[in-house]
């Protein structure tokens, strides 16, 4: 998340309010809009004063939308946000819905601890300066670095189920029956060191042969 929202942004809420949106698609939609007053820039570039960005869903008009994990900000609230640039209307859009917000609070310590669903079930306590050194790490490694170096390559992960290669008609029919229908050893059997039709002769001439010697002598 830190790698590819373009801004990160430090602040608390000041007011919401929500009005018809203009998506990137070109559609209207209902938005909330939350200012917020920036402490501390963490990543990218904003403009001075109050910054401006919004999350689907709200009631407008007589109309609502409701977005399933969206994220929510009340007055008051000190939070970490993970945004996007500058949209078409000046503002920004979160990233990630519930994602993209992380609330910061003080432990009995006197550091600032970072809490949200984006840290998942993480047992480990993230705090804000831990952020800070994240942001950096990334913007120290080549663009595309951080992605690459978290992403397991398919030529060596192992195959699973739903990559692995799938068995074609012959593969899944039973090689006896093969042998049944077609009159004659598949090829590959026959290549592989099984025995061959000129060596089964022999042995079926050798055995009744030896079953010919036994009776005689009884």
């Amino acid at each position: 998340t830190v790698a590819d929202a373009p801004v990160i942004v430090r602040g608390r809420i000041a007011s919401s309010y929500v009005e018809w949106g203009k998506g990137d698609d070109g559609n209207r939609r209902i938005y909330t809009y939350y200012e917020l007053q920036p402490e501390e820039v963490l990543k990218g570039k904003v403009a001075g004063g109050a910054l401006l960005f919004r999350e689907l869903g709200g009631e407008k008009d007589g109309r609502g939308m409701e977005v399933s994990g969206a994220s929510h900000f009340e007055p008051g609230e000190e939070v970490v946000v993970m945004l996007g640039e500058r949209n078409d209307e000046g503002n920004h859009d979160i990233r990630g819905l519930m994602m993209g917000k992380l609330n910061v609070r003080s432990n009995g310590s006197g550091k600032e601890i970072l809490e949200g669903p984006a840290l998942g079930g993480s047992k480990a306590e993230w705090t804000l300066q831990g952020l800070r050194q994240l942001v950096q790490e990334n913007a120290a490694e080549p663009e595309g670095k951080a992605a690459e170096r978290n992403a397991i390559s398919p030529s060596t992960r192992p195959p699973t189920r739903s990559d692995a290669p799938v068995p074609t008609a012959s593969q899944l029919q039973n090689p006896e029956t093969e042998i049944a229908q077609s009159g004659e050893i598949p090829a590959d059997s026959r290549d592989a060191g099984h025995l061959t039709w000129p060596a089964l002769a022999l042995l079926g001439g050798a055995g009744i042969a030896w079953g010919l010697f036994r009776r005689r002598r009884r």
